[in-house]
């Protein structure tokens, strides 16, 4: 399976020793743990030290020793088939994964064997030997529904890590792994890694191995990426550029993927739950274009500078799609005056 598995008794060291034994480097693999709401806050990331008892406890010593650790949340989820509030939970902790299998992370879960019916109805994958080890322990009381859906998502994600692009893009969880593979380091998501994996970047990449045992990713830099005017963008800005019919449609599409198409719940989904501070502004932009109250690329660039000038959130990604729209403008207007010289 795609997914790797670890049953027994789970410590550091004894996690440790799994991943030597996988030939996998425990820097770029992800414990996954049953959890509870107190991991899946705004503060929550990759890397943020996650408490509890049972495996919540050996997901601490994970990330304390600067590994990744999420949570599938299953404490206090009785209500899970109602409860929106906690439906959006458990599809975000879903989406995460993904998220943290785009960005080249190996996923790593606890299981026990499937002995009988008590907490899951049948095991994990065709072969049905293991079910994850969630319920039973500190939490005693089943949850057959919702053990029923993570079941089907994790042998979903199973096979959607085995297939090829076109496949995949059939999983409603698509763009999540998509979202992870083009995550620059400095996202948000990525920020809580321990002292212990900082560092001199310089220093750091120096050394083609030393890089890559303080790398986050286990991915090419590179891989995903396009330059526009000698800067490097993530691809997917370039793909969503291409499909306007014009340069302020192009712009128009970057905005309104910025917001989810004023979606607080695909934001929450793709992860984008606290590093958005201009989805008003930004909305406020989409419908002067569609009302025909901006009609030139130039005024909207002019309108991103008002955006600029006013700013708090100087890392806020709305500004490296500006960059990108105004080096694509800059492009734009060299390629026709190069074309009016050619034709002078």
């Amino acid at each position: 399976m795609p997914l790797y598995l670890i049953d027994g008794q789970i410590n550091i060291e004894n996690y440790k020793q799994y991943c030597q034994n996988h030939k996998i480097k425990p820097e770029n693999a992800v414990f996954i743990f049953p959890g509870n709401a107190s991991h899946h806050t705004k503060e929550s990331t990759l890397f943020s030290i996650k408490s509890g008892g049972g495996l919540a406890r050996a997901a601490a010593q994970i990330g304390r020793e600067g590994y990744a650790t999420l949570s599938l949340p299953t404490t206090n989820m009785e209500k899970w088939e109602k409860d929106k509030k906690q439906q959006e939970m458990v599809q975000t902790a879903i989406a995460d994964l993904y998220r943290a299998a785009g960005a080249g992370y190996h996923i790593i879960l606890p299981v026990r064997f499937h002995e009988n019916e008590d907490y899951f109805d049948e095991g994990l994958g065709a072969e049905q030997l293991y079910e994850p080890n969630f319920w039973g322990g500190i939490q005693s009381a089943p949850n057959l529904l919702l053990a029923r859906h993570y079941l089907e998502q994790l042998n979903l994600l199973n096979e959607f890590l085995d297939q090829d692009e076109d496949k995949q893009k059939e999983n409603p969880f698509f763009q999540a792994y998509q979202d992870g593979k083009d995550m620059e380091p400095n996202h948000p998501w990525l920020q809580s890694h321990p002292l212990k994996m900082r560092g001199d970047t310089k220093e750091s990449t120096s050394n083609s191995n030393a890089g890559a045992e303080l790398s986050l990713f286990s991915i090419d830099k590179n891989a995903g990426t396009t330059e526009v005017s000698n800067q490097t963008f993530p691809l997917s800005y370039e793909k969503l550029y291409q499909r306007g019919q014009n340069s302020l449609d192009s712009a128009r599409q970057l905005l309104v993927d910025y917001t989810k198409n004023d979606s607080s719940f695909l934001r929450l989904l793709h992860g984008h739950w606290n590093d958005r501070h201009y989805v008003k502004e930004v909305n406020e932009l989409v419908k002067k274009i569609d009302d025909m109250q901006i009609t030139t690329l130039d005024d909207l660039i002019s309108a991103f500078d008002n955006i600029q000038a006013n700013s708090e959130h100087t890392s806020d990604p709305l500004f490296r799609r500006i960059q990108f729209i105004k080096n694509h403008r800059e492009e734009e207007q060299k390629s026709q005056f190069d074309l009016n010289n050619d034709l002078s």
